[in-house]
Parts: C-alpha cells; structure tokens; sequence
C-alpha cells in the first residue's frame, strides 16, 4: 500500500462520511473534536492518522482560498492520542544473544537466520525485509 492509497482510504472510509456533508468552509472545530473523539474510541491510532490529513487539508484549503484565512484550521488545539510505545531498542546484551541464537539456528534454518539479519543492519521492518527481492 502506497501512502497516497493509505490516505486515500482513510479519507472513504472515516473522513468523508463523517464529514462530507459539511461545506470547507462551514467546518468549525467542534465538528472535527466530534469526528477525532468517536474515531478515537475506536481506534485511537486512526483518528491520529486522520487528524494529520485533515489538518494538511485545511493547510491546503486556505492556501487555495477554499476556506477563509480568519476562518483557520479547525485542527488546530485538538490534542492527539497518546499511543504507548511500540517496542523497545536491542541493548548490547540482548544483539549478543540475539547473535548467538542465529548463528546457532543457521544450519537448521537458514531462511529465517537470513531474514534477521538485515533488519538488525538497516532497520528495515520485517514486512520491508520479506518483500525484498
């Protein structure tokens, strides 16, 4: 998935229908706590996605003259989710580890063992890793 097909979706699949019914011009901030407080009880992450594209939106909008200057960005003073870390980084003693258990593992699977080692190099994601050609 591209991050222009990313935003794409979220903009038909949350945004638009909670707020395409409103003029650009007409949507007041209230409108966008209503829509990034319910988004957020459901997926916190989401409603933090779609409150960056919708304030790259208005960005947009009152550079263009869609939407007034006096108007401004209705995102503006709402406060995102916090999200608790996703992981933790490798210390020395855990790449030692880490280390030993695939160089012991490399016979029995080299596949794997291979895969491991270039998101400890380049800090690919796993996924970035698997897709490689």
């Amino acid at each position: 998935m591209t991050i222009r097909s990313v935003t794409l979706s979220y903009l038909n699949r949350a945004i638009v229908p909670a707020l395409g019914h409103l003029r650009i011009g007409a949507i007041a901030r209230a409108d966008i706590a209503r829509f990034f407080h319910g988004y957020g009880r459901r997926k916190p992450g989401g409603a933090n996605r779609a409150h960056d594209i919708l304030r790259n939106l208005f960005d947009c909008a009152i550079a263009w003259g869609h939407r007034p200057d006096a108007a401004g960005n209705p995102c503006k003073g709402i406060v995102r989710y916090r999200r608790p870390p996703r992981g933790r980084l490798l210390g020395a003693d855990d790449l030692t580890k880490l280390g030993a258990v695939l160089r012991r593992r490399e016979n029995d699977d080299p596949a794997c063992a291979a895969a491991v080692r270039p998101n400890l190099l380049t800090a690919c994601r796993p996924g970035e890793v698997r897709r490689l050609r």
